[in-house]
């Protein structure tokens, strides 16, 4: 009996000992790490503050994460400014698993993502960026379909909304009042245009870096640009006039991944993704 004890007790001794200096072989890290290539990207290069901060912020903490809790790697092939999907293009990249994840412009799937731009239907709302961005996920949390959609009809799942600073005009000649605006070939991402039937004026679908040289060209009289936008892609040096109206911020885009890969990716991973991107939009907002 004696005899049995002490061997249950060097054993026991041996088993501390190993798990000690080795750690348990169902311990995080012992179990075989793989290493995920996923490619990102979106339709605007990183001039702009939300692909810049998409590059910088969210594509290094998904890493640093994953690697620090999980053992596994995240690699990313960085594809932004249109490299593997033009604008209105991203949806269906991600569909098809060109791209592994990658912002949707909302405003350029206007059969496809029409109740998505629910926000361009009521401007001169919240102008504050980071309460816009609460406002988006508390209204895609509320009505499940608008991140389910993704799902259902377009092989991808819904990460996270972001929020877009509101729209100014500018252009190339001088205005006080909505009637001056009649006659103006007025450029804009979709729904936005919009505010602007009434008016008289003719609107113009266009993306950012295309109104550069319409508006050089005297394609476009004016534009809805934002603040940052109107830095990023020099519109100014073709824009004499800056009037700010008040629009207030949108729901211009959210960040999608391909379903297939998503379920291929274990949980502490997907979970990780999930967390990053609802960081992301914030910090991006800020």
């Amino acid at each position: 009996m004696k005899k049995e004890s002490m061997t249950r007790a060097l054993f026991f001794f041996i088993i501390v000992t190993f798990l000690t200096f080795f750690g348990s072989p169902f311990a995080k890290g012992t179990a075989k790490a793989e290493t995920f290539r996923l490619t990102i990207g979106a339709a605007h290069p990183p001039v702009v503050i939300w692909v810049q901060r998409l590059r910088d912020f969210f594509c290094v903490e998904v890493e640093k994460r994953v690697k620090e809790k999980t053992g596994h790697e995240i690699k990313w092939v960085q594809a932004f400014g249109g490299t593997l999907a033009k604008m209105g293009e991203e949806l269906e990249a991600v569909e098809g698993g060109v791209l592994d994840v990658s912002l949707i412009g909302l405003p350029f799937e206007p059969s496809k993502l029409y109740l998505h731009c629910f926000s361009y239907f009521v401007p001169f709302g919240i102008a504050d960026l980071e309460q816009m961005t609460e406002v988006g996920f508390k209204v895609y949390d509320e009505v499940p379909w608008l991140k389910q959609v993704f799902e259902q009809k377009f092989n991808q799942k819904c990460l996270a909304p972001f929020a877009s600073s509101g729209n100014v005009v500018i252009g190339s000649f001088p205005w006080q009042k909505i009637e001056d605006l009649k006659g103006k070939k007025i450029a804009g991402a979709g729904p936005n245009l919009l505010w602007f039937h009434p008016l008289g004026a003719v609107p113009t679908q266009i993306n950012y870096g295309e109104a550069y040289s319409a508006g050089k060209s005297g394609v476009i009289d004016g534009g809805l640009a934002t603040p940052g936008t109107t830095m990023a892609f020099k519109l100014y040096e073709v824009s004499d006039y800056y009037v700010e109206c008040g629009f207030g911020a949108v729901l211009a885009s959210v960040l999608t991944m391909n379903l297939n890969k998503w379920q291929k990716l274990p949980e502490a991973v997907r979970k990780i993704l999930s967390e990053v991107s609802r960081e992301y939009s914030f910090d991006q907002a800020r």
